[in-house]
């Protein structure tokens, strides 16, 4: 596979874009690699389309872009492959064989634990169908570009806070146990790509260090509406044979829970390369 026979295809929006003339059941190159690279810096989002994968292969491609996760003790990897995770609405014997319900509100993943995740990977096996239309859209919105359209002010007071990211505590599995939580700069700088990111997010920030309840919910409010404003939003029509992948720290992302079990079947494999401590 050789770099030039790959084309870059924006979405038109200010994040997304469709990988062509790759096949990631065979090696990338480094050129090949490279440019994917570029583009994954660029676009927060990649989607590479009609391809056919193992897990062990899109294990490889992903541990391309860093170490992957390894979730051992979780019931809902894939059998032998602690690093490959079922994001499914699927029952066996009246339980569910992956997670069927996460991602509800907008998100970046695993933002509530000191080094949150820096890059996902979702490959479609099955996809919800109906009157011909794919069902369970994912939708994602940059977390860039809006610190530098802030006046000084605002920027200096944001540049300034930590804000607490918990998890939901409906996914916590041990009574009595509370959820992990972790805190980080409200802005950060992208480890890789310099750019300035937002880093709150709806589904896991829930106050600022050192401002109280009140104050911390009208602001986090506003960020949030910032964040996902309609304009910013691309939406991911998903296809059997898609692979999906996104930068947690660039863009945030959000599921569409349209459809139902048993009338309809999603499976997705999902890989997930660690971060790093933010700053």
């Amino acid at each position: 596979m050789k770099s030039n026979s790959i084309e870059v295809i924006p979405s038109g929006g200010p994040v997304g874009a469709q990988i062509r003339g790759v096949d990631l059941s065979q090696d990338v190159d480094d050129e090949t690699l490279a440019r994917i690279q570029d583009a994954f810096a660029t676009y927060g989002v990649l989607c590479f389309r009609d391809q056919t994968i193992s897990p062990e292969q899109q294990v490889a491609f992903s541990s391309r872009f860093g170490e992957l996760e390894r979730l051992t003790f979780s019931q809902f990897t894939l059998p032998g492959r602690p690093d490959v995770l079922l994001i499914t609405n699927i029952e066996e014997n009246g339980r569910h064989i992956g997670i069927h319900d996460a991602g509800r509100e907008w998100h970046s993943d695993s933002t509530y634990v000191p080094c949150p995740s820096l890059a996902t990977f979702l490959y479609a096996h099955e996809v919800p169908m109906e009157d011909g239309q794919p069902l369970g859209d994912t939708l994602f919105v940059p977390a860039f570009g809006h610190f530098e359209e802030f006046d000084q002010d605002r920027q200096t007071l944001l540049a300034s806070l930590k804000s607490i990211h918990r998890m939901d505590p409906r996914l916590v599995k041990e009574p009595g146990k509370a959820p992990p939580q972790a805190i980080h700069p409200v802005v950060v700088t992208h480890p890789r790509n310099g750019r300035k990111c937002l880093f709150v997010n709806e589904g896991r920030s829930v106050s600022f260090v050192g401002m109280d309840e009140e104050e911390s919910r009208v602001l986090l409010r506003k960020l949030f509406a910032r964040l996902q404003s309609e304009e910013r939003i691309y939406r991911h029509k998903w296809r059997v044979g898609d692979l999906l992948m996104w930068d947690n720290v660039a863009v945030q992302h959000h599921a569409t829970h349209d459809y139902t079990w048993p009338k309809h079947r999603r499976l997705m494999h999902r890989t997930t390369v660690m971060g790093e401590p933010l700053c």
